[in-house]
C-alpha cells in the first residue's frame, strides 16, 4: 500500500484512506469489500486500480452485479497481466512484468561476477486494452 501512495504523492496527489481497499486475494473477499465500500449504486466510481487478476475477478463479478459493464464500466486498471482477461470483454488496462528485462538485468550481473547487494528496477510495461482488439 505504501508504494501506490508514494507515488501518488509523488505527482502531489493523494488518496484518501477509504480508497484503499485491501481483503487479500480472495475473489469473494474482494466481492464482499466492493459491496460494503460501495453499498449505493449512487456513488460514482471515477476509475479502479486492482492489485491482481485474482482480485480483478471478484471486482468484475461485483460490477455486473450493479450492470457497471461495458459502457458503463468505469476506467480500469490492473496491476497484472493475464492475456485471458481481453477475452472477458472488458476494457481493462494491464500491466506487464517485462520479463526479458529482468532476465537480462540478472544474467548481466551474473556475468559480471557481482557479489555487492544492488537495487535493479525494472520498469513494467503498460498493455492497453485497446492493443489486443
Amino acid at each position: 500500500r505504501s508504494g501506490f501512495r508514494d507515488a501518488h504523492q509523488a505527482r502531489g496527489l493523494s488518496v484518501p484512506d477509504e480508497n484503499v481497499l485491501a481483503p487479500g486475494y480472495s475473489k469473494g473477499k474482494v466481492e464482499a469489500c466492493m459491496q460494503a465500500r460501495f453499498s449505493t449504486p449512487e456513488e460514482h466510481l471515477q476509475g479502479l486500480f486492482v492489485n491482481s487478476t485474482i482480485s480483478l475477478e471478484g471486482v468484475v463479478r461485483w460490477l455486473a452485479q450493479l450492470g457497471l459493464t461495458g459502457t458503463e464500466q468505469p476506467p480500469m486498471g490492473c496491476f497484472d497481466w493475464d492475456p485471458f482477461v481481453y477475452l472477458l470483454g472488458h476494457d481493462i488496462d494491464m500491466v506487464q512484468q517485462n520479463v526479458p528485462a529482468m532476465l537480462e538485468a540478472v544474467f548481466s550481473i551474473i556475468d559480471a561476477g557481482e557479489a555487492r547487494q544492488q537495487l535493479v528496477e525494472i520498469p513494467p510495461l503498460l498493455i492497453g486494452s485497446r492493443e489486443h482488439l
